[in-house]
């Protein structure tokens, strides 16, 4: 039994976050002024939050987060994790062009 791990980036509301913004690669507008884009809730689905770009220091506390949350799954008794990095979620989220305008280390190849 696997556990699958998730973090929704940009995709998220305050409400989702304890009032902090979202966190992304980079800070698209158009993201959260868009009309298509809705998130979920506990009080349902809802426009996602203005969101702001992760310092580069704050970068391998994600990571450390991650890996943490494997440790956990592991202590539970799951035989592995899967990474969900696909269809906009965080580590998506730094490797497309339209969400990642990073100029640093951290930014898409061209």
């Amino acid at each position: 039994m696997f556990s699958q791990l998730w973090h929704v980036g940009r995709s998220s509301n305050v409400a989702m976050t304890n009032g902090a913004p979202p966190v992304a690669p980079s800070v698209v507008p158009y993201y959260w002024l868009d009309s298509t884009p809705n998130v979920s809730t506990p009080n349902g689905w809802v426009k996602p939050s203005p969101h702001r770009a992760l310092d580069i220091a704050e970068i391998p506390g994600v990571v450390e987060d991650y890996r943490e949350a494997a440790e956990r799954a592991k202590a539970a008794g799951f035989d592995g994790v899967e990474l969900h990095a696909a269809n906009g979620y965080l580590p998506d989220q730094f490797l497309q062009d339209g969400s990642n305008k990073r100029t640093d280390a951290y930014g898409v190849l061209s």
